[in-house]
């Protein structure tokens, strides 16, 4: 099976080629943290919550919270109200865009140390788009 081509290391400067983000000399400067978290089927996200989630943003396509704020975005994602990820009973799930659930998980995210989006990206909201409807990615 052939295997990718290898690409520069991400080091300013440096001419060796890798499989990952850094060659071997610089991986030292990788200071991304590993993901230790279950996998996303054993955090309760299966086969029927991909069903439930395409449901969800068919019949319900733009953002919520941005609808309520008097702007158009698409929603890609769909937010559990109460961060269980097994409780997929409707009025628990929420259409947001990526902007508005990333602010919606900043504490929780801060609190562990992890870099956040500060603030809503530019370009979302009203304007850009045919309908007025874009994606805040």
């Amino acid at each position: 099976m052939p295997h990718k081509p290898l690409k520069p290391c991400s080091h300013p400067g440096c001419p060796n080629l890798t499989h990952g983000r850094y060659c071997p000399r610089h991986m030292h400067l990788d200071r991304r943290a590993p993901d230790l978290r279950p996998s996303a089927r054993q955090r309760g996200y299966t086969t029927r919550w991909d069903k439930i989630r395409r449901h969800v943003l068919a019949s319900e396509p733009v953002c919520r919270r941005c609808a309520a704020a008097g702007r158009t975005v698409l929603a890609t994602v769909v937010h559990h109200r109460d961060r269980n990820p097994r409780n997929n009973e409707r009025y628990n799930l929420e259409p947001l865009c990526t902007a508005c659930h990333e602010l919606e998980h900043a504490e929780e995210r801060r609190g562990r140390g992890e870099k956040i989006a500060g603030g809503i990206p530019a370009g979302t909201g009203e304007g850009a788009s045919r309908e007025k409807i874009q994606r805040c990615y």
